[in-house]
């Protein structure tokens, strides 16, 4: 694939009106942009008043094989109200452009304030169940904000390829990034292979690429060394209890969690301890600091 983009937010007009596309001098810039070899088109719900879905329809969809092209298309998370309106602005989106799947599909603008809407909302579980599902091939992201997101983004690791493919962009890196959060290390060869003057060295050189300083040091000088261990059991991200429950067929529920994980890694600005915490685990938290409390009573005693 040719690496040019056909962006779909600001298409020819008629009696230049927003929402009034011209067809006719759409369907020949789709003509004119596949006869040169290229392929990926990027839309979004709120182009042109939604009219930029319908039209790609008719310029595009109906009127060339679905191997002919790629499609991207973007969740309007800005209107999400309630969570059970993701699954009607995906179905609404897949029916205006007249697709099977999406080749692409990303969050629109998750910047500032956003980010804690996606989460609150479980936008990612719903879109790796999407992809799962085979209803989305690849998943992403857009904004219009600072690094904020990247560190979002490159903090989400279990999650989807997203988190893998930004880190290895910033850090350059061809390895999978791993969570630092649960380590079983072998000290006697790291202290024969690990010198404090490399790590220094290489965060002198690096520190304005650095979002999680100690977890991405690790990453970029050693990922390669690193063998991976199943989360599920020893570093279970509590937010995420969806995606570990999709991935496993729904075996890995509540109570698989009781009887088999070791380690609940309460991952994130949101903590149990505190008040308004929104995951499922929370009350389990509290019932072990009851028991923990009653505990150190009767051992005071």
């Amino acid at each position: 694939m040719k690496n040019l983009g056909f962006g779909l937010m600001r298409l020819p007009l008629i009696n230049n009106e927003f929402s009034h596309v011209d067809k006719k001098m759409l369907c020949d810039m789709v003509d004119l942009y596949l006869d040169k070899g290229f392929q990926y088109f990027d839309t979004a719900w709120f182009y042109h008043d939604g009219q930029s879905e319908l039209s790609i329809k008719d310029c595009l969809v109906d009127r060339y094989p679905r191997s002919a092209f790629l499609l991207a298309d973007k969740m309007p998370l800005i209107l999400i109200q309630e969570e059970r309106e993701l699954e009607e602005y995906f179905s609404a989106q897949l029916k205006r452009c007249g697709v099977d799947y999406f080749d692409y599909y990303l969050i629109h603008d998750v910047g500032g304030n956003r980010r804690k809407l996606a989460e609150d909302m479980h936008v990612f579980d719903f879109f790796v169940q999407k992809k799962e599902a085979g209803l989305v091939k690849h998943i992403g992201f857009s904004f219009h904000d600072t690094a904020d997101v990247l560190f979002a983004a490159g903090s989400h690791t279990g999650k989807t390829e997203l988190s893998n493919n930004v880190n290895r962009l910033r850090l350059k890196t061809d390895h999978d990034y791993y969570n630092s959060g649960v380590l079983l290390i072998d000290l006697k060869r790291c202290r024969e292979e690990i010198t404090p003057e490399t790590l220094f060295q290489y965060v002198r050189t690096h520190e304005n690429e650095l979002l999680l300083p100690d977890q991405d040091v690790l990453n970029a000088l050693y990922g390669k060394q690193v063998l991976p261990i199943d989360d599920a059991l020893w570093n279970y991200d509590a937010r995420n209890y969806l995606t570990y429950l999709l991935r496993s067929g729904g075996a890995r529920d509540l109570s698989w969690v009781m009887a088999n994980t070791s380690i609940l890694h309460f991952c994130g600005k949101a903590k149990p301890w505190k008040p308004g915490y929104p995951y499922r685990f929370g009350l389990l938290y509290r019932h072990y600091m009851q028991i923990t409390q009653r505990w150190m009573e009767q051992a005071a005693h």
